[in-house]
């Protein structure tokens, strides 16, 4: 049975992200924002790519010191231990990008519609974007 709720980390696209993480490292992070950002303008947007690109995302919120209240331990820990990411702004502006086009038009926009469920997904996704900024308390 697939996982699937309203939050960043309920799917089963999550834990694979999590999972690709753990074995490639804090770099592939960077790499998965990069990928969504250098997509054809156009480009139709499927749903496993942009819940691992909202992953990337949340994963980038906790490293700017600003995690979901459902951010997983074993990531934070990870994340954490192996932190070694530059965080600039280009890459904070990638994934504000990427979270504002996913909202904007894709399948995974289409899925909540269909479940009902936009305005909440939504809600989710303006927090992630408010949470990808810089804080004083940064690690």
């Amino acid at each position: 049975m697939d996982a699937w709720g309203i939050n960043n980390f309920e799917s089963d696209d999550a834990y694979d992200f999590s999972d690709d993480l753990f074995e490639k490292g804090i770099f592939h992070l960077r790499l998965v924002l990069e990928n969504f950002a250098n997509l054809e303008e156009g480009q139709y947007l499927e749903a496993h790519v942009c819940t691992y690109s909202l992953v990337a995302c949340e994963s980038l919120a906790f490293l700017l010191g600003n995690k979901s209240t459902d951010f997983p331990e074993d990531v934070a820990d990870w994340l954490n231990e192996n932190n070694k990411l530059v965080l600039s702004d280009d890459v904070i502006e990638n994934a504000r990008m990427c979270v504002d086009k996913i909202c904007e038009e894709s399948e995974l926009k289409q899925l909540w519609e269909e479940a009902g469920e936009t305005e909440a997904w939504l809600e989710v996704q303006n927090g992630l974007r408010k949470r990808l900024v810089y804080t004083m308390n940064r690690k």
